[in-house]
């Protein structure tokens, strides 16, 4: 029997602590803002231009650490609409994956507000853009 691993979708606005929270696992940790990061200098660099394929790496990182037996995994994103993770619940089903738990925590903006999560957040997201998205 395989043993059993779990995928931890971890939503939330910019600041709201997605991230921090997804390093109090032993987890494999993945995010579309890996893919903006230099992995030397650890400079973030977004282009909007590449947001697809940074999501796309983000899914495929995903996969490859479940695939690879990782027992926790955490997929730390934004994750504003349901459809944008669907894709993991696709995963799992299209793999037959059916040994891995699936959890969504949602910290929506993490008790902080507009002006706090802009200030806190680490990939400078201005005010307006938080105010945008929530919505």
């Amino acid at each position: 029997m395989t043993p059993e691993q779990i995928l931890i979708l971890i939503r939330g606005l910019p600041g709201s602590g997605k991230t921090s929270f997804a390093y109090l696992f032993d987890a494999a940790v993945f995010s579309a803002d890996d893919y903006f990061t230099d992995p030397e200098t650890n400079e973030y660099n977004f282009d909007g231009s590449k947001l697809s394929q940074a999501h796309d790496q983000c899914r495929v990182n995903t996969h490859d650490a479940l695939r690879a037996g990782q027992p926790i995994v955490c997929v730390a994103n934004t994750f504003s609409q349901r459809w944008e993770m669907q894709p993991y619940f696709n995963m799992l089903e299209t793999l037959a994956l059916d040994h891995v738990r699936l959890f969504v925590v949602d910290l929506f903006d993490g008790g902080l507000s507009n002006e706090q999560l802009a200030e806190r957040n680490s990939h400078g997201v201005p005010l307006f853009q938080v105010r945008k998205m929530r919505g």
